[in-house]
């Protein structure tokens, strides 16, 4: 009898890509994937644009199937999953989000506990706390009862994470989380996704970013051309060679600390 995801403790939070294809339009996407995030890690799939990086995180969120090959969450296949049930292991956050109506910041972060709830009831004490552990948590408490779509855009990514925290699953999946933020907002972000890390949650992250790549993970996976072709510690990935052949440019590499390096294109000539 298959077991159900999460009945073993120590499952919990691993997501599993395993040799996935997948084709579109007689155009082979992804070629081979293999990818596992384990609980406890922030993980950044770094790719060019086009290189299958979104592909990648719709096939571990089950929007798509693969052509070939198999995805599975703790030790059950994702395909034999509902929806519902995905939502209670993985939470996404998506690149921008935007709502034609003026909910507060607490009525989106009460938004993640759907998953959690049945359909048209109303929303119980429990699922109260955890919004309000949520927002403690990303300390954006203060924003609580402000209109969503008049905050800035760091502090609404905070508030989307915060929405998946409130989801209460053990995998967090972000889609690109630093576009249009300034650099105060990269900095909390990175150091929220290593707290939540050491919660216990798996962390999988899209980003261009070496930089912050470098500071928040502790594991780095490049995607060039729809493979996997490294995967493993910032130190050991980031350098000249493999930036070059991520974006094909020249990149000086200067490690400041164990935790820290910085990135600096080469003038040409």
């Amino acid at each position: 009898m298959q077991r159900e995801a999460g009945s073993d403790v120590s499952s919990a939070g691993r997501v599993e890509a395993r040799d996935v294809h997948f084709c579109f339009d007689k155009r082979e996407i992804l070629k081979g994937v293999s990818l596992v995030l384990e609980r406890g890690e922030v993980v950044s799939l770094l790719g060019a644009n086009g290189a299958g990086k979104t592909t990648l995180l719709r096939l571990l969120l089950g929007l798509v199937a693969p052509t070939q090959g198999e995805v599975f969450v703790g030790n059950v296949r994702l395909a034999s999953l509902t929806s519902r049930q995905i939502a209670t292991r993985i939470a996404y956050v998506p690149q921008v989000h935007t709502t034609p109506f003026p909910y507060t910041v607490r009525e989106v972060v009460l938004m993640g506990r759907l998953p959690k709830r049945s359909l048209l009831s109303s929303p119980r004490e429990v699922d109260h706390a955890a919004v309000q552990t949520a927002l403690d948590k990303l300390e954006i408490r203060h924003l609580a009862d402000r209109v969503y779509s008049g905050i800035s855009g760091g502090e609404r990514q905070l508030v989307l994470i915060a929405r998946a925290l409130a989801q209460e699953a053990s995998t967090l999946i972000l889609d690109e989380p630093l576009s249009n933020l300034d650099f105060g907002y990269q900095v909390k972000i990175a150091q929220h996704l290593k707290d939540l890390a050491r919660d216990g949650h798996s962390v999988l992250i899209t980003c261009h970013d070496p930089q912050f790549a470098y500071q928040a993970s502790s594991r780095i996976a490049l995607l060039i051309n729809g493979r996997l072709t490294q995967d493993g510690h910032p130190h050991q990935i980031l350098n000249s060679a493999s930036l070059r052949s991520l974006y094909g440019i020249d990149v000086e590499c200067v490690l400041l600390s164990k935790d820290r390096a910085a990135f600096f294109p080469r003038e040409p000539g």
